[in-house]
């Protein structure tokens, strides 16, 4: 009873560290960019951000041609300024995604290369170097289930403004549900390696039961409390 209460607890530490993180890296990158403004979606459970000054020029572009082209000939999204308003956004919004990905993918990296380092010594006595491995490559899990749930999802209908995951496939010209599948699938193997090729078999069960209510209850406390907190606080 104890291993699972401390598994529970420590998924849930996991679960909330892995996305304040995530969230402060794609946060800076998006600083970095000029998008300064940001709120949090309940309905995603991320932050988004927004270049004031890119709305602004925006809102400039499309008052202009409403005055002065005949839009039902010619059509704004079909103008130059407006394309490349739209590919420099959809540009920015990539990497401010692909800032986060690159991020879960090093640490789930390093925990991989401390288990392997470890591997030898790891057989005499499992330590908490190694359990700090082994949390470490699981940071992966978030990635592979929002990324479940996107490619099991009825139809991805979000802009490359809405939806960071399908801007970052689009603009690298990849598949939105071939990406999310890859992500989904990589994270499946790695997890597989981690939880039945590292641990010991007699708590295996305890650990995935007790890491499942503890992810579950992390992303809970991310998605109504520290999500939100986290967006007033940057």
């Amino acid at each position: 009873m104890k291993f699972k209460v401390i598994i529970f607890f420590a998924f849930v530490f996991m679960s909330l560290t892995e996305m304040v993180l995530h969230e402060s890296v794609r946060n800076i990158t998006a600083m970095s960019l000029g998008y300064h403004s940001r709120s949090y979606s309940y309905y995603f459970a991320q932050l988004f951000f927004q270049n004031e000054e890119m709305l602004s020029s925006s809102d400039s572009i499309l008052n202009s041609y409403k005055r002065g082209l005949n839009l039902e000939k010619n059509g704004y999204r079909d103008t130059d300024q407006w394309k490349e308003f739209v590919n420099q956004d959809r540009k920015d919004h990539a990497i401010i995604a692909l800032s986060g990905k690159i991020f879960t993918l090093l640490i789930t990296l390093i925990g991989l290369i401390i288990l392997f380092i470890r591997r030898e010594k790891r057989r005499l006595k499992f330590e908490i170097i190694d359990w700090l491995g082994v949390f470490m490559a699981l940071f992966i899990m978030k990635d592979s289930l929002v990324s479940l749930v996107y490619g099991v999802g009825a139809e991805m209908s979000c802009s490359y403004i809405a939806c960071d995951y399908a801007a970052f496939a689009r603009y690298f010209n990849l598949s939105v549900y071939g990406t999310e599948w890859v992500i989904f699938l990589l994270g499946v193997l790695i997890s597989s390696y981690v939880i039945f090729g590292i641990l010991q078999r007699k708590i295996i069960m305890p650990f995935i039961i007790s890491g499942f209510l503890g992810g579950i209850t992390g992303i809970i406390l991310w998605s109504i409390y520290l999500g939100p907190a986290l967006a007033k606080c940057l």
